[in-house]
């Protein structure tokens, strides 16, 4: 018998290294439908953080960033790092000390709006001596006949203490103050102004010579403008010191931060780096039993080498510390944005991955209504999936705490939990198990749903069956998908940063004036809006500078750039839900074997694919000489 020969022809490629269809999910993350539905999503748990900030200050609840001796401090990062006696110990002396920093910000105050002192010690650097002068004579005309405030930062706590005055109250009489000094410095700015040019007309110089004094005092009269927004801006921070931030605010960029430096730990391929300095961090704040010499044999750990960056991994539980830190000390107000973000993402994020669903399996698009129809209908299904194993770990850990109840029973406590705690393991073995299978798979929940179109309950089977029985595919899915995710994010973010950049750069040749506020190079733009640079696109504002036409104007532009960041911030969305859905479909044709374009189909969706099909001309039927068998057998009977 004769060797047959084989010629492969051709390689399917995606069907060999199948991780490949995650590169995809670019082309899919960029879908206007999924990025427009991406940014409702954000601006709606945006404006309800906003709202639930403003609520909660109102009984003061606020999120420290300075310590009580005004160094820079963070509360998360406290929480994190110290005990919880040393945290509660730190976070009482920081609220015990607002009362007194801001009577001292208030007696700072009152002696400037009398005395105009920060203001006449940035004026003493003026080049104009005929301005310095006037002003100062225009200031002696105007406080002529009156003392200066008795009030000192003593005798307004104690003032407070007797009243019973809350700390917030003072800083809204320090506002009056300084809005008082402002007004003052700005008038007397004015007439010095004029008093130092009519001096210089009328002084012996040159015509050359009065020139340039009169330079000098444009000059000055600019400074005075500028020390005052920057007195403001001053004022701002002080009080941004002694009140802290909103929590939602604190919360938010805290997590921020930790997924900036977890992007730029995975462009460095820096996965694992600082977790030892992370463990002795938690154990450092843990109960340590009595121990002796024999309890280390091998002597001390060796120590990390200082080269141990932060990778990924490090910044990954850093984020989750911040919502144990929000769990722990704001637990209301945790449950309400957890709730709140759930539904939306629930109602947004199920279009999203449904668009996700039909297009990485037949490559359809549907329109985003059309989409919020289906997570509408499925709303139950993607709001609970998540939540069912977070109660089952609940009722878990509430049985384990009714069976340590039974360890203060005296004598017997003890030989009972002993004897039953083969039983408190297996519940933390259900809980390891709800644990682990909730993080690896909470990702697969969403595009199960979408893709099969089940309940919850099939999202949670499916995701941790999947996860469980394919653990390494998953990892190097998840790693391809982050590498792959990390570099069209930061080129979307360069494509976002060039278009404000190059705005900002241009609009600013047509502007001249206005920047004086803020800095000599500066101009009106500059004072509206804040050019942008790649770590921040959008930055803060200089309201100090502005007046109220200004505000206005700044408020508006500041929407349009908002949108461009939250945009960026949306594509982070829809690449994670389209990464996901591919790593599901991928991970189900492993397990299942079921094919990649397979995927529930409503009836609204065949109909609209079918009037979208429909629309195209008939392909009609050439008529050929060859006869149907079955009409040649009608021809001969």
């Amino acid at each position: 018998m004769a060797d047959e020969q084989h010629e492969v022809r051709s390689i399917n490629w995606t069907r060999v290294f199948g991780f490949s269809e995650i590169f995809k999910g670019f082309r899919m993350a960029i879908h206007p439908s999924k990025l427009l539905l991406a940014l409702a999503a954000i601006v709606l748990v945006f404006a309800s953080g906003w709202v639930l900030d403003q609520f909660w200050s109102m009984g003061g609840s606020y999120v420290y960033k300075y310590d009580a001796a005004g160094a820079r401090s963070n509360e998360i990062v406290d929480y994190f790092r110290l005990t919880g006696e040393r945290f509660d110990r730190k976070k009482t002396a920081i609220a015990d000390s607002r009362l007194a920093r801001a009577a001292n910000e208030l007696a700072q105050a009152k002696q400037e709006a009398f005395a105009l002192n920060k203001l006449r010690g940035k004026l003493s650097g003026t080049p104009s001596t005929y301005f310095q002068q006037a002003f100062s004579t225009q200031l002696a005309e105007l406080n002529s006949g009156k003392t200066p405030p008795p009030d000192t930062a003593a005798s307004i706590l104690q003032d407070a203490k007797d009243k019973d005055r809350s700390w917030s109250s003072i800083l809204s009489d320090t506002w009056a103050e300084l809005s008082v000094a402002t007004e003052k410095g700005r008038a007397i700015a004015e007439k010095a102004y004029d008093a130092a040019i009519k001096a210089i007309d009328e002084s012996s110089l040159t015509d050359d010579q009065k020139s340039e004094e009169k330079d000098k005092v444009v000059e000055s009269w600019r400074l005075s403008d500028r020390a005052l927004s920057e007195r403001g801006r001053d004022h701002a921070e002080a009080v941004r010191k002694i009140r802290g931030d909103g929590i939602f605010e604190s919360f938010l960029g805290y997590q921020w931060e930790c997924v900036k430096n977890a992007v730029k730990s995975v462009t460095y391929l820096n996965f694992t780096g600082g977790l030892d300095g992370y463990r002795r961090t938690v154990r450092s704040r843990a109960i340590q039993p009595i121990a002796t010499a024999e309890d280390q044999p091998f002597g001390a750990t060796a120590a990390v080498p200082p080269t141990d960056s932060p990778g990924f991994l490090f910044w990954v539980l850093m984020a989750a510390n911040g919502w144990f830190w929000l769990l722990g000390t704001h637990w209301v107000f945790a449950a309400v944005i957890l709730f709140i973000s759930l539904a939306v993402w629930a109602l947004f994020g199920g279009a999203i991955y449904r668009i996700a669903a039909l297009q990485a399996t037949r490559d359809e698009k549907i329109s985003a209504c059309q989409a919020l129809r289906f997570s509408a209908g499925k709303f139950m299904s993607f709001f609970t999936a998540p939540l069912i194993p977070v109660v089952i770990i609940l009722a878990c850990g509430f049985l384990l705490f009714l069976g340590g109840l039974v360890i203060n029973f005296p004598i017997v406590g003890e030989i009972i939990a002993g004897l039953l705690f083969f039983l408190a393991l297996l519940l933390g073995l259900a809980i390891a198990f709800m644990t682990v299978g909730l993080v690896a798979g909470a990702g697969l929940m969403y595009p199960t749903i979408a893709v099969e179109g089940s309940d919850s309950f099939d999202a949670i089977s499916r995701s941790f069956s999947y996860v469980f029985a394919r653990p390494f595919r998953t990892i190097v899915y998840s790693l391809v998908a982050l590498v792959y995710g990390v570099l069209t994010y930061l080129f979307v973010r360069l494509f976002a940063f060039l278009m404000l950049a190059t705005t900002h750069y241009f609009v600013g040749w047509g502007v001249f004036i206005g920047g004086d506020s803020i800095s000599p190079n500066a101009d009106k733009l500059d004072v509206l809006w804040t050019a942008p640079t790649f770590d921040c696109l959008w930055g803060r504002f200089s309201w100090a500078a502005m007046s109220g036409g200004e505000m206005i104007g700044a408020f508006i532009i500041g929407i349009w750039v908002f949108v461009i960041a939250a945009l960026v911030v949306s594509y982070m969305l829809t690449y994670f839900a389209s990464s996901s859905t591919l790593i599901y479909l991928l991970l189900r044709r492993k397990v299942d074997a079921t094919d990649l374009d397979d995927v529930y189909i409503e009836e609204s969706e065949e109909e609209l694919i079918e009037t979208g099909q429909s629309d195209e001309a008939p392909v009609e039927q050439v008529p050929t000489d060859e006869t149907p068998a079955d009409d040649a057998d009608k021809k001969d009977e």
